[in-house]
């Protein structure tokens, strides 16, 4: 997999991975810009996601997902702005793996709120490249810290609303203790 751009000054992503036409420009197909003046994410309804979004996740082995995560994408229960997030930190990172989409988790937040996971609209990523996320896998210049500001970048309509780690840059990153093994993205939905 190739990425091309300028990440640090709002260049567009664009991926080739010769033989598959599913990832032969992943940028066109989500219309998404990395970097750039964080607005406070999108703002959008729920995105449904197509066939062909939920296909290519499905059947891509760079992420692993676990068997109520992938009854939640196959039942289309999943937003295609997250589903697109994940087939772009696949093609960046190589690897990563999906601990929480809507099943298993829980309704409410710890703060009392209804959770983005419950509308389809967030996501929870376990491993980047192979590396567990854990607090010693979040320090400066981590996998983690690169994964956190690589969707913290995403921009157009793969703006996040909230990236959660141990980061917090400002933007939609928030640290969290209770993120210490994991990296939440969330869209407003």
């Amino acid at each position: 997999t190739m990425l091309t751009g300028e990440p640090a000054t709002g260049g567009t992503w664009m991926v080739d991975q010769p033989g598959n036409p599913d990832y032969s420009s992943l940028a066109g197909t989500f219309g998404g810009v990395f970097g750039g003046t964080y607005n406070g994410g999108t703002i959008t309804p729920r995105e449904p996601a197509t066939p062909d979004q939920i296909a290519r996740v499905l059947a891509d082995t760079r992420i692993s997902i676990y068997a109520g995560g992938i009854s939640d994408i196959r039942a289309g229960r999943v937003d295609a702005r997250v589903l697109d997030a994940l087939s772009m930190m696949a093609a960046r990172f190589g690897q990563l793996s999906v601990t929480s989409l809507i099943s298993g988790h829980g309704v409410y937040t710890s703060s009392g709120n209804i959770s983005e996971h419950t509308y389809g609209c967030a996501v929870d990523i376990g491993t980047l490249n192979g590396i567990v996320i854990t607090p010693a896998s979040q320090g400066p210049g981590s996998i983690t810290e690169q994964g956190v500001q690589f969707l913290a970048g995403l921009q157009g309509r793969l703006a996040p609303h909230q990236v959660i780690s141990l980061f917090s840059y400002g933007g939609p990153t928030l640290g969290m203790a209770d993120h210490d093994d994991h990296i939440h993205l969330g869209y407003h939905c």
